[in-house]
């Protein structure tokens, strides 16, 4: 058996019918021996999403979500023949990293929050609310970094983050 070739491409989220990358580099027009490759995605579901074109290229068939899958890890098969009909197979294991797009809004853990606090408080008091302030935001890296900034009445308190985990 022949040892399978692995490759690694990273495409961006959110793209149908983007070209991840070239699977076979060569030119089949001039070969007189063996017939162009018939590139065959292994599993179905993989073929749901990607699809290989004659000349050898990956492609996405619709946009893939980060936030559901990550990577995908699948298996191409380039079978090709001789004049005299004996198939010869290449096998590509290929991991596809998917790379964020800031597609997400910061979520709240609640929808609504109230506090009190005593009226001609010194400015710095401390406004208990009935729950912590929590967000969420489900992209990666510098498309999770976001602020938090107070609009209508409460424009005259600030913000002090007491705990800031990731």
């Amino acid at each position: 058996t022949v040892d399978p070739i692995s490759l690694v491409f990273r495409v961006r989220e959110n793209l149908p019918g983007v070209a991840i990358g070239r699977l076979w580099n060569v030119d089949f027009s001039n070969s007189s021996t063996m017939s162009k490759p018939n590139f065959i995605v292994a599993d179905p579901d993989d073929g749901e999403l990607f699809t290989v074109s004659e000349d050898g290229v990956l492609y996405t068939k619709s946009g893939l979500d980060r936030e559901t899958k990550e990577s995908f890890k699948l298996t191409v098969i380039a079978d090709r023949k001789t004049k005299t009909g004996i198939h010869h197979a290449t096998i590509f294991q290929i991991r596809i990293i998917v790379d964020d797009e800031n597609d997400n809004a910061p979520e709240f853990q609640k929808t609504h929050y109230e506090g009190s606090v005593l009226e001609n408080c010194v400015v710095g008091t401390i406004v208990e609310l009935n729950a912590p302030v929590r967000t969420i935001d489900r992209d990666i890296g510098p498309n999770a970094i976001f602020s938090l900034t107070l609009n209508g009445e409460g424009k005259s308190f600030f913000i002090k983050f007491m705990n800031l985990a990731f």
